[in-house]
């Protein structure tokens, strides 16, 4: 590492120790290296747990954990860096543990790399193959320390590098966002290549099976029912596609991660929005939706947008007051034929 910085890394909140950046000679004496892998007096990260008493078993504490943003996984892209496990007596079980995990929308977080026990008094180098996660993904490392906290040893690293084919954005000229996040594992629902496309609470994309055309008015909706694990996309009430939830999770509105008209970096081009409604539970999408073409609001409706404010950048939520702020620029209002509710 060049500087004191940890680059697109941070030290996670969801550990209980934190990696300690040096360009010195680790602290603790004939263990952990002398300096960064280059030997030029670079900077590099350790986990070190001070001696304490009674010795105590600590494979399930004292993680230390760095955590990527978000980035786009393409093919050819890799992930490489240094690291050194070494402990003073060699063949006892002294050192931890250290995890390379990659965070995944279908798996969760995903084990990809592994090392425990005695490394030897020198740095190793390691190149993972990340291109199997097509997509948004996230990286951490978790180092843990061994099962005596006094032990002599320490894990350090080095020089993590993601290649050129990582970090590029997904061609937003594809997506059109109807609603979204600022993370990947967000709630979104989207058109891409003219069907759609929706998820939330890090579960994979349900696809849609029918292509929309353009210069017409659709009304979609996406169910994320918690209870039958299931998620699914519809067009006009109509079921359009349906896909299981991996695991048994949940997604809940809050107001700095529920955009609308974008997702991540991708803002809605030439698309228009109106009408737009979150419920509070899994409800009867064809049933709400013939009650919508009746005036007829069902319960749990938990916002509701009409996009009706002839100027100014307010978006009012007419149930709970979410009010939003448009942009100020790209954002153009017209009277709509449009007036679902009314």
């Amino acid at each position: 590492m060049s500087g004191p910085s940890l680059g697109i890394f941070r030290q996670s909140t969801d550990d209980e120790i934190d990696w300690t950046i040096t360009n010195l000679e680790s602290p603790t004496a004939d263990t952990g290296p002398s300096e960064d892998h280059t030997g030029n007096g670079g900077f590099y990260v350790f986990l070190d747990v001070p001696f304490r008493f009674p010795f105590v078993y600590t494979f399930e504490g004292y993680r230390a954990v760095l955590e990527s943003v978000d980035f786009y996984s393409s093919p050819g892209c890799t992930l490489s860096f240094w690291y050194h496990m070494y402990e003073l007596v060699a063949g006892y079980p002294h050192m931890g543990m250290l995890d390379v995990e990659v965070y995944y929308s279908i798996f969760g977080w995903h084990p990809v790399f592994h090392r425990q026990l005695n490394q030897g008094n020198r740095w190793h180098s390691a190149i993972i193959d990340l291109s199997p996660f097509k997509g948004t993904i996230r990286l951490r490392f978790v180092g843990r320390k061994g099962i005596f906290q006094g032990s002599k040893c320490e894990i350090a690293l080095d020089d993590i590098t993601l290649s050129s084919e990582c970090g590029q954005q997904e061609p937003c000229v594809k997506d059109m966002p109807i609603f979204g996040s600022t993370t990947a594992d967000g709630i979104r629902v989207l058109l891409r290549n003219g069907s759609l496309q929706a998820g939330a609470a890090g579960s994979t994309n349900v696809i849609g099976t029918k292509s929309l055309p353009s210069s017409t008015w659709f009304h979609v909706a996406l169910q994320y029912n918690i209870q039958k694990q299931m998620q699914s996309v519809f067009i006009n009430g109509q079921l359009d596609a349906s896909l299981t939830l991996y695991s048994n999770q949940s997604s809940t509105k809050q107001s700095d991660n529920f955009l609308l008209g974008q997702h991540m970096e991708c803002t809605l081009k030439d698309t228009w929005i109106d009408e737009v409604r979150v419920w509070a539970a899994a409800v009867n999408v064809t049933e709400t939706y013939n009650k919508i073409l009746q005036s007829d609001q069902s319960p749990y409706l938990h916002a509701y947008w009409r996009f009706n404010e002839p100027s100014g950048r307010l978006l009012k939520d007419e149930v709970d007051g979410n009010n939003a702020t448009l942009p100020d620029s790209g954002t153009i209002r017209f009277a709509s034929s449009l007036d679902i509710g009314d």
